[in-house]
């Protein structure tokens, strides 16, 4: 199908807080990924929906006694009109883009689908809507990795043959990744990052970000020669000057639950209570919020790590009717267990769950050398 020449989409023109969401309009088959607060991302989902070429297009899980039929029909050239914009595509051919067939689904209740043809479904809606810049709020959700990633890539594959953008409201950073595109993060009713998303990860300003790359992100000032965090003793050289934003790396700190530990190496060393705990790619993390903010910071840090295979036991298979036993999790005799990061909070993995805990106090070093520094932008 030839999509017929359409115009730019004036998405700049929404604002956050006075901010412009981004500093140009979309072209024609230019994509938009939303991240951040669901507050925040729902609000800017409404603005843009506004804009001619767009079009909210609802998932089916809220219609769950509706058919098939029915609910395309909802949707239907539900597309905020523009000129020179795309024609509706209709069901038939819309859901054998996205591998369906029209014919068995067509007396289909929505709440009888499974969630793979839901998903299917609801992209294959996008076409139907007539839009130039179809509106998805998280669209995979519920989606194992191993379905996810297939329709995900026929989303895009079909917006390249359709000749369609696509706006994408997901939190999840493989979805921003290969959506492509520009990447916005609203956060506390905040612009906070803006712009190629490999660009965020490389100097990070908003939370979301910052817990991609794996490092905490604070505001901090240069000066003297010195990178300070608000009144924090946890402080390192530099050559910049002026208002910075500078990150911790998560991975960046040495932890016990004594204060006189020999681990500890630096000057400062601050007390601080778990204020929570949680899982974050292969690695178990506390959140932590120091006794003293004029010693230590409110920081991210792991505690546990299995994102790589212990020194000693490389990875093989055994063969058939090997009857060799599998590596083991622990490391080498009197070495920590493998995966965990800090003895003196647990030597083994069930020592260290059975002693972190929400409530608990921790000791903690920065490496400073890790800390990485660059300027805030001026607008």
């Amino acid at each position: 199908m030839t999509m017929r020449e359409s115009g730019h989409l004036a998405v700049h023109t929404v604002e956050v807080s006075g901010r412009p969401l981004v500093s140009a309009p979309l072209d024609r088959g230019d994509r938009l990924v939303v991240m951040g607060d669901r507050d925040d991302v729902s609000h800017v989902l409404e603005r843009a929906a506004a804009l001619p070429g767009t079009a909210v297009v609802p998932a089916p899980d809220g219609a769950r006694r509706l058919s098939v039929t029915a609910y395309l029909r909802r949707i239907a050239g539900s597309g905020t009109p523009q000129r020179g914009g795309p024609e509706p595509v209709d069901p038939d051919h819309a859901l054998d883009a996205f591998g369906l067939s029209y014919d068995r689904l067509l007396r289909t209740r929505l709440g009888d689908l499974g969630p793979d043809t839901r998903v299917r479904l609801h992209l294959a809606a996008a076409l139907v809507s007539g839009a130039q810049w179809p509106i998805l709020d998280n669209p995979f959700a519920g989606l194992p990795g191993d379905l996810r990633a297939g329709v995900r890539g026929r989303l895009l594959g079909v917006c390249e043959e359709f000749g369609l953008g696509l706006i994408l409201a997901s939190n999840d950073l493989l979805d921003a990744a290969t959506t492509g595109g520009t990447t916005v993060v609203v956060e506390k009713s905040q612009v906070t990052d803006s712009g190629e998303l490999a660009a965020m990860l490389r100097s990070p300003r908003s939370n979301l970000a910052a817990s991609f790359a794996g490092v905490n992100v604070f505001s901090g000032l240069a000066r003297r020669g010195w990178l300070s965090i608000g009144h924090s003793q946890v402080r390192a050289r530099t050559e910049l000057d002026g208002k910075v934003f500078v990150t911790i790396p998560t991975d960046a700190t040495t932890m016990s639950f004594d204060e006189f530990d020999p681990v500890f190496t630096a000057e400062t060393v601050f007390e601080a209570l778990i204020v929570g705990i949680r899982d974050r790619g292969g690695r178990l993390q506390i959140v932590v919020s120091p006794s003293d903010t004029e010693v230590g910071l409110a920081m991210t840090a792991d505690v546990l790590d299995f994102r790589s295979l212990p020194a000693d036991t490389p990875h093989r298979e055994p063969g058939p009717g090997s009857d060799a036993e599998a590596p083991t999790a622990s490391g080498t005799e009197g070495s920590p267990q493998w995966g965990v990061l800090h003895p003196g909070l647990g030597a083994t993995v069930a020592e260290t769950l059975s002693n972190v805990r929400v409530g608990a106090r921790v000791h903690i070093e920065v490496d400073t050398s890790r800390m990485h520094a660059y300027p805030v932008d001026v607008d």
